[in-house]
């Protein structure tokens, strides 16, 4: 009949998650960070059914979630487990940071869930570690090892290395200003002694320097010359 009412509503009713079956990174970490520094952002896992709801009440929504650096080099360091609470475990005060520097590191978050099937791991996008502070200089042959046993009056070559506290290569040592000061103990430098400003993205690569003189316990160091004392000494070896 004319003027009927033709539609009417329910009572309000509430729809609850349904079974844990999944976790999730919710808030990634930094895109990028200092070596040895916590990040910026902290992770939150988020522990969810299979429609994506977070599960709030249960077993499952206290699990203990475990980070863990799974690609890339380096430490994963800080407290790496957090304790969900109402399904959400919030790494925000648990200090996650990484010591050594490099593009394409992956954080894998696991824990253990009750329902069958679920899926107990996730991985965060991969972020960036970057360089800390020039912390010293690492002396070293032109391979990055030990200097040999050498003889007088032949040249050899040398690598200067500037790094941070985590032996990062501090990539943006390089250019006018930033200098070191060549000097030898246990034998005498005719070659390859005093300032030199040569360093190319952290690195001074191929230095020659070459003994006057015999030595046993013989080294080689390298000390800044402006903006800080930094400095840092080869291994110990014999000039014959």
């Amino acid at each position: 009949g004319p003027g009927a009412v033709t539609t009417t509503t329910s009572p309000a009713f509430t729809i609850t998650h349904a079974a844990a079956s999944q976790i999730a990174v919710t808030t990634q970490p930094s895109a990028s960070t200092v070596a040895g520094v916590a990040f910026a952002t902290q992770p939150v896992v988020t522990i969810r059914d299979a429609f994506g709801n977070t599960v709030t009440t249960g077993g499952d929504a206290t699990v203990t979630i475990t980070a863990s650096l799974t690609t890339g080099t380096g430490t994963l360091g800080g407290t790496l487990t957090k304790a969900a609470v109402a399904g959400v475990a919030s790494f925000s005060a648990n200090g996650l940071n990484i010591n050594l520097a490099g593009t394409d590191k992956v954080l894998t978050m696991a824990t253990t869930l009750s329902g069958p099937g679920a899926v107990t791991t996730t991985t965060s996008p991969a972020f960036t570690i970057t360089h800390a502070a020039l912390d010293h200089f690492a002396v070293t042959n032109t391979s990055g090892g030990n200097i040999p046993d050498q003889n007088i009056a032949v040249t050899f070559f040398i690598n200067v290395t500037a790094q941070d506290a985590f032996n990062n290569t501090v990539t943006n040592f390089n250019g006018t200003g930033n200098t070191v000061n060549i000097s030898a103990s246990g034998a005498t430098l005719d070659l390859g002694s005093g300032t030199t400003a040569d360093f190319a993205s952290g690195v001074l690569s191929s230095h020659g320097v070459r003994f006057n003189s015999t030595g046993t316990g013989v080294t080689i160091t390298a000390t800044r010359t402006s903006g800080g004392a930094q400095n840092g000494t080869s291994n110990s070896f014999n000039v014959t």
